[in-house]
């Protein structure tokens, strides 16, 4: 059942009234016979939260083995509890949570703690997420918070790092924005103990979606930015690529699909890089295709072309434009009244796109160039800065498939075509 305004402010007052100042360390905590009420959950025995994960209470002194928290029957990794064992005394004796909530393969990520208290939890995986990476605690109560910043130091000298790589910044973790925490921002999220108590876990839940970095997007944007350098690297056979939902089996099924096979490496130059052996281009357009510099040609990971008739003066998007290959191409078909905008996610490619401008613009015989080449997200294109109404034609090329969200794709595309 939803709380009213009301309610879930004074359950939030509640919160930090009782974990900022009534209680001072562990021993204090109350987990038995008093219940606290949060967004009609109640934490009945924190006894019940154990047993669930395996761990029980059995001495007092497990508790140091693992942080400030009971885990006699859990056994961690011993990197876990060589991290865990260099948290400072003090922040252990304020460790309200259960457990650690500690995935694998944390070297170098970027990592957000929604609730973090006094930065038990946070101070471990800094260590765990070594000097490239960084942790960030937030918290809604200032007590807790000023603590854990004075121990900001004390855990970079031990870890031997040369500045810390933790923050505490305040803020709901129903609203992180407010928190100044931006979209796509962290790899990991954990939280212990502190979900349950949210008023709206609705929103807790939908706020940690938005700040996740989308592993797809940083997938695509490792393998077509870096690991392949050209087409004869292309991943089209055995390893499966898989976003949203949909597995990029084989760049082969897509040409079959488009009347197009490969027959023979030479038939690429006749179609910009592209097995067109059984499509015939009009001549316009392969007259356009010879015209695109070599080294873009063999930087083009597309099928075939798609490219309608009647361009000329028109203002075209390529959506997913990669090193620029149809983007140059239709420069010419648009002719030097039309331009091109292509917007793609990875630097590397946008770079490469970028450095051949000047040269189709002379190779074209116009006056200045009619490419441009922007960095954004295909489902959300206003962050690139494109405007309604703006675009007369939108072209994609075995771009749209790897996008986890395609509702997002068409609902842009048709928000930015006149």
């Amino acid at each position: 059942m939803a709380c009213s305004k009301e309610k879930e402010s004074q359950i939030r007052e509640d919160m930090k009234e009782y974990y900022g100042k009534t209680i001072q360390n562990r021993d204090e905590l109350l987990i038995n016979n008093q219940e606290l009420e949060a967004g009609g959950c109640r934490e009945e025995s924190k006894i019940k939260d154990q047993e669930a994960s395996g761990c029980r209470e059995e001495s007092k002194n497990n508790d140091q083995e693992a942080g400030g928290c009971p885990l006699a029957k859990c056994k961690l990794p011993r990197h876990v509890t060589e991290a865990l064992a260099m948290v400072h005394p003090d922040v252990q004796a304020k460790s309200y949570g259960c457990g650690l909530p500690v995935p694998e393969l944390l070297e170098g990520c970027h990592v957000l703690d929604l609730g973090s208290g006094a930065g038990h939890d946070c101070f471990t995986l800094a260590k765990l997420v070594g000097e490239t990476g960084h942790v960030t605690g937030v918290d809604m109560t200032e007590e807790q918070l000023d603590f854990a910043r004075r121990y900001t130091d004390y855990h970079r000298e031990t870890f031997g790092y040369s500045k810390p790589n933790t923050e505490f910044v305040r803020g709901y973790i129903e609203n992180l924005g407010e928190a100044g925490l931006r979209d796509n921002t962290f790899d990991v999220i954990i939280s212990n103990c502190t979900v349950n108590l949210s008023p709206d876990k609705k929103a807790v839940l939908g706020e940690a979606y938005r700040v996740l970095k989308s592993q797809i997007r940083e997938d695509m944007k490792e393998y077509y930015g870096k690991t392949i350098q050209n087409r004869d690297e292309l991943l089209i056979n055995n390893q499966e690529l898989e976003a949203g939902g949909c597995r990029e089996e084989s760049k082969i099924k897509d040409q079959e699909a488009s009347g197009c096979r490969e027959e023979s490496k030479n038939n690429d130059q006749e179609a910009g890089g592209c097995p067109l052996a059984k499509c015939k281009l009009p001549r316009h357009v392969t007259e356009a295709l010879a015209m695109v510099h070599p080294d873009v040609k063999a930087k083009s990971y597309g099928c075939g072309l798609p490219v309608p008739e009647l361009l000329e003066g028109c203002h075209v998007l390529d959506l997913g434009s990669g090193a620029g290959h149809d983007c140059f191409t239709l420069a010419k078909l648009v002719g030097e009244t039309g331009h091109v905008t292509g917007v793609d996610m990875t630097e590397e490619q946008l770079d490469f796109a970028r450095r051949y401008n000047d040269y189709h613009r002379e190779a074209l015989g116009y006056s200045k160039p009619n490419t441009e080449f922007v960095r954004g997200y295909i489902e959300n294109l206003g962050e690139a800065g494109l405007r309604d109404n703006t675009f007369d034609v939108i072209i994609s090329n075995c771009t749209v498939n790897l996008s986890p969200d395609k509702k997002a794709v068409f609902g842009e595309a048709y928000r930015v075509l006149k």
